[in-house]
């Protein structure tokens, strides 16, 4: 439904197709970046955190898991419940509002977008587009038909490289 919504709003998510191109050639030319998958932050949070721990030169918080476990609650879903109103789009939604209309912003009503249980489902036509768009917009900049094979070539550039600390950057 979202995205059926918002497609001739927001041209599909523009930002998002340009933040997966520019992420992907930052994690390539900048060394002060480090570039993450999602679901193994969701899935494996005290690793993630670790990694994130040792790129901003903090290697010995990487060994220290009961604090990475605290951080990850502190950081779950489940304290993202606890503070659900923080997570409603409120911010979209007025910037819409005061850039476009009220209409254009309709979708991103707040609501609570942090749910306990629901997990949405894209309808075929849905993933047709999404899928159009990326191969339209991220493929000929990375080279990845699909967000999966992004993640596949992330992955093992992660594995193989131990993460290192960003350079000092003069104030």
């Amino acid at each position: 439904e979202f995205v059926h919504k918002t497609r001739g709003v927001l041209g599909v998510f523009p930002d998002m197709w340009g933040t997966y191109v520019e992420m992907w050639k930052c994690r390539h030319l900048l060394s002060n970046v480090l570039v993450l998958v999602f679901e193994d932050l969701v899935k494996l949070p005290s690793t993630t955190l670790a990694r994130v721990a040792t790129f901003l030169g903090h290697g010995e918080l990487s060994g220290n898991a009961p604090l990475l476990d605290q951080v990850a609650r502190q950081c779950s879903k489940s304290r993202m419940l606890e503070m659900v109103s923080k997570f409603d789009d409120r911010w979209v939604y007025e910037r819409i509002s005061q850039r476009r209309s009220p209409a254009d912003a309709e979708p991103f009503k707040p609501k609570a977008r942090v749910t306990s249980g629901h997990k949405d489902v894209l309808d075929e036509a849905a993933q047709r587009i999404l899928d159009e768009q990326w191969r339209r917009l991220v493929t000929p900049h990375t080279g990845h038909e699909t967000y999966a094979e992004m993640v596949r070539d992330l992955r093992v550039a992660l594995a193989s490289s131990p993460p290192s600390s960003p350079p000092e950057v003069a104030p």
